[in-house]
């Protein structure tokens, strides 16, 4: 895949909080300088970045032609993709020997992730939740920004898988083998929950428990949270579904699920599937 270079920036400096929470960055004072210097742009159309299929890091090669303001704009965003991709490769992709290609059934398909991503996490699925129909009990989309409205329609449900995107079109979730509650002073939850990334690719990343605690959900009508040590959750759902954040807990040993820099994000949908025998 080949993008324009002048767009490829902008996009970045749009979607990258890292560059819009730059004054001296953003992409209005990008778009002046572009407005204002186009005519002595020889090689406007130029090929700048490049996603290399078999490896799918980033590749920008710099030109002598931009600005030096837009060459460090260039810089930096090669440096901050490099970055998360050096994270990440921490987290290998767990269970990629035993892939294959079986696809659940799903009773209404899902919004958020695509069949290759949904095919990936059945393969991590433990292995009495396998080969089964997924059955939707939630959509914010379709059923409301609501937490209330979300714990009574999962309520009398065990095994439930959470699907999450964020406004950073990151692409997150949870699996727990034990029913939401409404325990506004206990964190309760087993080993068998974990949470799990697609980051910005379509490779899944699947955080296990560590074991290092028993805290694996806290839920009232004020959050669903998963993973929880230093007064932090690995990921947190709050404000009636309205926003979020995630960080780095020593139940899962997860990195931040979102590209946000503070950790928070702004929650586009959610989807709740339950599991159901063929």
């Amino acid at each position: 895949m080949k993008v324009n270079s002048l767009n490829f920036i902008l996009a970045s400096v749009d979607t990258m909080p890292l560059f819009s929470k730059n004054n001296s960055l953003n992409s209005h004072s990008i778009k002046s300088y572009i407005n204002i210097n186009k005519e002595n742009n020889n090689n406007n159309n130029s090929i700048i970045y490049t996603d290399d299929s078999k490896t799918e890091n980033f590749i920008v090669n710099k030109n002598e032609n931009y600005s030096t303001e837009i060459n460090i704009i260039i810089s930096q965003i090669e440096n901050y993709n490099n970055y998360n991709n050096f994270i990440y490769s921490e987290y290998p992709y767990f269970k990629e020997e035993n892939k294959t290609n079986y696809i659940p059934e799903l009773s209404k398909k899902s919004e958020i992730l695509n069949k290759n991503q949904i095919s990936d996490l059945h393969n991590n699925l433990p292995n009495y939740e396998q080969y089964k129909k997924m059955n939707l009990l939630y959509s914010l989309i379709h059923d409301g920004s609501s937490i209330k409205t979300f714990l009574n329609k999962t309520n009398g449900y065990k095994s439930l898988i959470l699907f999450i995107k964020d406004n950073n079109n990151c692409i997150f979730g949870a699996y727990s083998n034990e029913g939401f509650k409404y325990n506004p002073k206990k964190l309760y939850g087993t080993g068998e929950t974990f949470i799990f990334s697609f980051f910005n690719t379509n490779k899944i990343h699947i955080y296990l428990s560590t074991e290092e605690n028993e805290r694996y959900i806290y839920s009232d009508y004020n959050r669903i949270s998963f993973g929880c040590s230093d007064e932090n959750f690995s990921l947190s759902l709050e404000d009636d579904f309205q926003r979020g954040y995630s960080k780095k807990t020593k139940t899962f040993h997860n990195p931040s699920l979102t590209l946000s820099s503070d950790n928070y994000f702004t929650i586009l949908n959610i989807e709740c599937y339950t599991f159901q025998n063929i």
